[in-house]
């Protein structure tokens, strides 16, 4: 079943690539994050950035294949709580695969952050997402100042964070 799933992995970022979704981001840093609505794992609606109003909010796109995601995520989830009482929220946005194929990860790594379902991609699309991990770093106000494509260190994260809490 993982090799299915690198398969089709593979075959989405091969048509994005053809469509011009894996060129250069539409959304850069210093735009303000679009709206969208995704579903976490219990089927409860999550409106980005509306639910986290006033927040430093961390976008950490993810898939069940990608062992850098599966590294980053207890790590960010652990960074994450030490901030929270800061304002700090993070959401964890699985995208190309269903809940079944998610929720085994999400219990075995203990994560207790908001996981929301992107089954389609829409998301990931809507947010020039270009490859996994992808993280984005939203300050207060829902303007995008920091994006990251690929595995980041926690030390890099927090620095990121701190900056954004002075």
């Amino acid at each position: 079943m993982r090799g299915l799933t690198f398969a089709v992995a593979v075959s989405l970022v091969f048509v994005l690539s053809i469509y011009g979704y894996c060129e250069s981001p539409k959304l850069k840093i210093g735009d303000k994050l679009p709206g969208i609505s995704l579903s976490d794992l219990n089927g409860k609606k999550v409106s980005i950035p509306d639910d986290f109003s006033g927040k430093i909010l961390v976008l950490y796109f993810w898939t069940s294949w990608c062992p850098s995601c599966e590294k980053n995520l207890p790590a960010i989830e652990a960074l994450i709580a030490r901030y929270s009482k800061k304002g700090i929220s993070a959401v964890f946005i699985n995208f190309g695969e269903g809940k079944k194929m998610i929720e085994g990860v999400i219990k075995r790594l203990n994560i207790y952050s908001p996981v929301l379902l992107d089954p389609y991609v829409g998301a990931a699309t809507n947010y020039s997402v270009r490859g996994v991990p992808s993280t984005m770093i939203v300050d207060r106000n829902g303007i995008i100042r920091y994006r990251i494509l690929g595995e980041t260190s926690t030390d890099a994260l927090e620095g990121f964070i701190l900056n954004l809490l002075k």
